[in-house]
């Protein structure tokens, strides 16, 4: 740890506030942290009472986050446990980079500066799933994008499990945006990624050359994708295999390429595999339901195979849903930090 964290017993708690009012019951969900019977539930209340539907950062949060975070990073705690804690650090990180600066407690940039130290040696965390979480963090630190990009390629050097490798490449994306030094490396270690051989690595580099450059279009993305999609098997292109919500993804990385999202999912509608073909049919009502006028093409009839499985069935790869799960927005009118 940079330091270690201030003992609970030394902070104000009743001058600091949380969701549900001042944070005077924040010593005990820290302490139970450490209480294996009660832990998963102390974890599961300080995401409820400090991060609760994000949109912003309760002055308690800064006070609390180097104790989630060595809590986290503690291997007699709970592997499940960790893993929660790493999520509500995640969680936290986002809204203090996308709340209204009105709505995000002043102290909260150095508690997070501080805290991307100590997660720092946790992208060597024995756990592949805990290295995943760590690297979904680290996507948020923003003001150390430089240094923070340098050691998610070394990890990247080495590491084995596909998941945290892939998550690698996403982080380094999200935090291209806000490089200094270390921006025209990584655009161009992305696009040596998007030019690989394995198809995971080559999607998932497309998304994060599209987090690194918003709103930019670049049309080798768009020829990646489509010869992914063209000259690959969909169990290649998440660590998952073929599930609807790989499929729904990998057709939404051609963005707004109407024409390739037509042909992508037309020959997608005519797999084999049915799980597959329900996803390509999501992806196929989507368009027709989407505001922008159809492709001439798209109101063809199309060739939809039978057998097709319930949608729902298939479960949604990392970074699916709006930016790598982002937190929900808050569903509160009134914010005290």
């Amino acid at each position: 740890m940079s330091e270690a964290p201030a003992r609970i017993e030394a902070v104000d708690w009743t001058a600091l506030s949380h969701a549900y009012g001042t944070a005077e019951d924040v010593p005990a969900m820290l302490r139970d942290l450490r209480r294996p019977e009660v832990a998963a539930e102390a974890a599961d209340n300080l995401l409820t009472h400090v991060h609760h539907q994000g949109g912003g950062v309760y002055s308690s949060a800064p006070a609390v986050l180097p104790h989630v975070v060595a809590a986290a990073a503690d291997t007699a705690v709970a592997a499940g446990v960790r893993g929660d804690l790493l999520h509500l650090v995640r969680s936290l990180a986002h809204s203090g980079n996308t709340a209204q600066a009105r709505f995000v407690t002043s102290d909260w940039p150095e508690a997070w500066d501080l805290a991307v130290t100590d997660l720092l040696p946790l992208l060597d965390d024995p756990v592949a799933e805990h290295r995943t979480a760590v690297a979904r963090c680290l996507a948020e630190a923003r003001r150390r994008a430089d240094e923070v990009i340098a050691a998610l390629r070394a990890r990247w050097d080495v590491e084995s499990a596909p998941r945290t490798r892939l998550q690698l490449i996403d982080s380094v994306g999200s935090l291209t945006a806000h490089a200094g030094e270390q921006r025209g490396a990584s655009l161009e270690w992305l696009r040596s990624q998007m030019n690989g051989t394995e198809p995971s690595v080559r999607l998932t580099a497309v998304q994060a050359l599209r987090r690194a450059l918003p709103g930019q279009a670049d049309s080798d993305c768009g020829r990646t994708v489509s010869d992914v999609l063209s000259g690959s098997e969909p169990a290649t292109w998440r660590p998952e295999g073929a599930t609807t919500g790989a499929v729904v993804w990998a057709v939404g990385l051609l963005g707004d390429d109407r024409t390739a999202l037509t042909d992508a999912t037309r020959g997608l509608l005519a797999h084999r595999d049915p799980v597959v073909r329900a996803g390509a049919l999501r992806v196929a009502a989507q368009s027709l339901s989407s505001r922008a006028p159809p492709s001439p093409t798209c109101c063809r009839p199309w060739p939809v195979a039978s057998a097709i499985p319930n949608p729902t069935t298939g479960s949604s790869p990392p970074g699916s849903s709006a930016c790598a799960g982002a937190p929900p927005a808050p569903g509160r009118t009134r914010w005290r930090p």
